[in-house]
């Protein structure tokens, strides 16, 4: 009774809500129900090696890349995804002015395919697409103070910090030290601006970051270069619990230095919150078709779900401690932290901070009037549950 329930109601908002068409066939003839990966002894690899759809064998009569670097060149216009987070704070984003020198700049082809193979180890820069409310916080402690790596994100121009003695530095770009000795580039990779400074002083090739963390997936690659290309890897949560917890998020005293802080949320139902424009309508979709802005279809998850599947290294918030341990192998990175437990630590303090916060029961009022909201990200965060299994016995098959 539970899963015909689930039916009917996902069938129902996809036909009153969203009108989710077929896809096309240049779409749909690379995209398969249930991903799996060949390794290279395989006699079904691909010339890419990367994983391959269980139901593809036809070749795509548009070539992969180009498809998805078209709808990046198609949606990206000057900073979409500052129109987008506008957009959810009520701006019109058409009213934005934005002079096309801030237009970014970045590729697809500036991120190795997942998996890189053996030519590319030691090569490019780790990147982390910060998924907001999914243990991003967590996720960032443990680089800095337990893999004790120099990370590019909002931290490195905070006036706290101070230069690192001796220097570090190249042009514009230097290393800069906490009190409590955690390294950052002073840069702001979580603003536009922040990016384009950053990549006009060559944070990729100055060698100075260990990590590029950022929210903001598009703007992001414009970081990288032929020479330097970034490794792409993320950490999902189920969207609705996402959604809970951000609202909880922008109307506590947490959050009074974002822009989107609210305390009006303190007195404010989740299912009011739900037909706000404070909500997020499918971020994770957008963000991974450049920005979107405007009318979302089914063709964008599929283009998203190829992003996942080509680019990504998969780490998912409930299995936290397994996804640190794939992070770890496949960046080579170590805990250098004096407490051997650091990294244990911070996973078991990240998963148990937020119990006892309320929750919305699964298939409730407000769970539904969430999902309007969320139903291409929740197609998408199953996805990559698959990828997040199938990526597993990639690491199984090499040893690792």
């Amino acid at each position: 009774m539970r899963k015909m329930k689930k039916k009917i109601v996902e069938s129902n908002l996809k036909e009153q809500k969203i009108a989710m068409g077929p896809p096309s066939d240049s779409i749909g003839a690379f995209h398969g129900d249930k991903p799996s990966y060949h390794t290279a002894d395989s006699p079904q690899e691909t010339s890419q090696g990367i994983f391959t759809s269980s139901k593809s064998n036809i070749e795509p009569p548009v070539e992969r890349q180009t498809l998805l670097e078209g709808i990046f060149a198609t949606n990206t216009g000057p900073d979409m995804e500052a129109r987008h987070f506008a957009k959810l704070q009520g701006i019109d984003p058409r009213t934005l002015k934005i002079s096309n020198s801030s237009r970014p700049v970045g590729s697809l082809k500036l991120l190795y395919d997942f998996p890189a193979d053996s030519t590319t180890e030691g090569k490019g820069l780790p990147f982390y697409w910060h998924v907001p409310k999914a243990g991003g916080s967590t996720m960032k402690q443990i680089l800095s103070t337990c893999y004790k790596l120099v990370t590019a994100s909002e931290v490195g121009l905070l006036p706290a910090l101070i230069p690192l003695s001796p220097p570090v530095e190249k042009g514009a770009l230097k290393v800069m030290i906490d009190k409590g000795g955690v390294k950052y580039v002073n840069v702001d990779t979580t603003h536009p601006a922040g990016l384009r400074h950053a990549r006009e002083n060559g944070l990729a090739s100055s060698g100075l970051a260990d990590v590029v963390s950022s929210h903001l997936f598009t703007g992001s690659l414009q970081l990288f270069t032929d020479e330097v290309k970034g490794k792409a890897f993320t950490i999902f949560r189920h969207p609705i619990e996402r959604a809970v917890s951000m609202f909880y998020y922008l109307g506590s005293e947490q959050a009074k230095h974002e822009k989107t802080y609210d305390p009006a949320l303190k007195t404010m139902t989740i299912e009011e919150f739900s037909k706000s424009n404070k909500i997020e309508d499918n971020w994770l979709t957008r963000s991974l078709n450049g920005g979107l802005v405007g009318k979302i279809s089914r063709k964008h998850t599929f283009l998203a779900k190829e992003v996942l599947r080509t680019k990504f290294l998969i780490g998912l918030l409930p299995q936290l401690d397994e996804s640190m341990k794939r992070f770890e192998k496949y960046f080579g990175w170590d805990n250098k932290s004096n407490n051997k437990n650091c990294v244990q630590d911070l996973v078991n303090g990240g998963m148990n901070r937020n119990l006892g916060r309320e929750f919305v029961e699964e298939w409730s009022k407000e769970y539904i009037s969430l999902l309007r909201h969320n139903s291409f990200d929740m197609e998408l965060f199953h996805y990559a549950e698959e990828l997040f299994d199938e990526q597993g016995k990639y690491f199984n098959q090499n040893g690792n």
